[in-house]
């Protein structure tokens, strides 16, 4: 029996994990469930496709306005280096949608 992505993340050790095209329903993310992370997303009336789950240990935000449900942008602030993480599914048509990520480096 395969264990829910956040077990296997607590076992193997793993902080973050960039997941696109997850299960969603209304506001309920199938398997992403946990309290010992955070799910960083943009909802939708659509289907959300890209998400990042990061340990709550970890300070984090979301940048809203550069995320859609197929593009997720979260910061993680380190104290000597913060970095940006971005998750978003390979498709055809929604490579496009990055060229409106040329101004993100300005946050």
């Amino acid at each position: 029996m395969r264990a829910d992505k956040p077990t296997l993340m607590n076992e193997e050790g793993i902080d973050i994990s960039l997941v696109q095209e997850s299960w969603a329903n209304e506001d309920t993310i199938k398997g992403l469930n946990s309290s010992n992370y955070k799910i960083f997303y943009t909802w939708n009336k659509g289907k959300t496709r890209a998400f990042i789950l990061i340990n709550r240990s970890i300070n984090a935000v979301i940048f809203s306005n550069y995320s859609t449900a197929d593009i997720t942008l979260v910061k993680v602030e380190e104290k000597e280096k913060p970095f940006f993480l971005v998750s978003w599914p390979m498709t055809k048509t929604n490579t496009r949608a990055l060229i409106g990520f040329r101004g993100w480096r300005k946050c």
